[in-house]
């Protein structure tokens, strides 16, 4: 296995072995890096401290045309949270959130604090088994077709309980306005590559299937094979590539999406960001132990015009932060690649 994919492959039993609580939060960042981030760009950075682990934004790799506002930014780093939450509990770790005023520690985005006994790890085994840790390392983004089949009632209610005073999310399953979505985000698409200052940042992130690059996406994911993916990063640069998959995009969108997530908050900022974040990506972690998959469109979220459009679909007042389908994949993909904890840990 090549470098850039090794960070997937984490014993979780290495947790045991480690001698100090700063060494066992270290570990935990290996979760966190496994997050899912708009481009696979990871823009994220962690530091150790005391008992607390702290979340910065990198901002050398955030997205200065497609993510003007930083948005996508800290939708990512929320998932790597949750990832960190989750194998927090695990290892029979209490994590809590705090946002710093940014005084003591500048541009941290927040500090996880953990609580609980860190040489006493739970002794069920059939909770062990079937914990969402698992999912981390199984996860991965599906853009292509998913079956005809709706996802089980009950896991469509436990996303629903996810809502709360701030934050809801929407299951759109209906046929018109999921056809209204798919069109939004088709033409948002279209609009989104005729810049060419998008295409060209982008380029920077699209890769051949063989690249040793820890970031970026490479194109088997779009189903495109091995020979042609040498090519499509200049492709993409010159050419408004949507406008030649446009039809074939409307048909994975409206006929092979069982459900589309729309996240929409009551306010508009780096803290709704973030919780949106960690409620996509547990979501996420949840549809993995379903057989599920999701796949975030940002294009209808990047512009205010389509956000109100999303608004209008939706019948709500609410922001939308981020629009994802949901449903069971026709066929596997495999995972992106990562930068390991190490380079990620200052």
């Amino acid at each position: 296995m090549s470098t850039n994919y090794k960070p997937w492959e984490i014993s979780i039993n290495d947790f045991f072995s480690l001698k100090t609580e700063e060494e066992k939060l270290r570990f935990l960042i290996n979760f966190a890096v496994l997050a899912p981030s708009s481009h696979n760009s990871q823009p994220w950075y962690f530091s150790v401290k005391d008992n607390s682990v702290l979340v910065f934004p990198d901002l050398e790799r955030a997205l200065r045309v497609g993510d003007k506002q930083n948005r996508l930014l800290y939708i990512s780093i929320g998932c790597a949270i949750r990832n960190i939450f989750v194998a927090a509990d695990f290892y029979n770790l209490q994590p809590e959130i705090t946002f710093p005023d940014n005084q003591n520690t500048p541009n941290c985005a927040a500090t996880i604090s953990f609580s609980g006994d860190f040489n006493s790890p739970r002794s069920s085994p059939g909770f062990l088994n079937d914990h969402l840790i698992f999912s981390i390392m199984e996860r991965s983004v599906n853009r292509g077709k998913y079956k005809p089949m709706m996802p089980p009632k009950s896991f469509l209610e436990k996303i629903e309980s996810l809502s709360s005073s701030n934050l809801k999310i929407f299951l759109v399953s209906d046929a018109q306005r999921k056809n209204n979505l798919a069109e939004l985000s088709v033409e948002s698409s279209v609009e989104l590559m005729e810049s060419n200052k998008f295409r060209t940042e982008l380029s920077h992130y699209v890769k051949n299937n063989l690249t040793k690059s820890p970031l970026g996406i490479p194109v088997f994911g779009m189903g495109i094979p091995t020979p042609l993916s040498f090519f499509v990063s200049t492709l993409i640069k010159h050419l408004n590539m949507e406008k030649l998959t446009k039809m074939a995009t409307e048909r994975i969108l409206k006929d092979h999406t069982p459900v589309f997530l729309v996240f929409a908050t009551k306010t508009d900022s780096v803290h709704d960001w973030i919780q949106v974040g960690q409620s996509y990506q547990q979501i996420a972690l949840m549809a993995e132990k379903e057989k599920n998959k999701t796949a975030v469109w940002a294009s209808p979220i990047v512009s205010e015009r389509f956000r109100r459009n999303v608004q209008d679909v939706l019948g709500t007042s609410l922001k939308p932060q981020l629009v994802s389908r949901l449903g069971y994949p026709e066929k596997k993909q495999p995972h992106s690649p990562r930068l390991s904890a190490s380079q990620v840990i200052r």
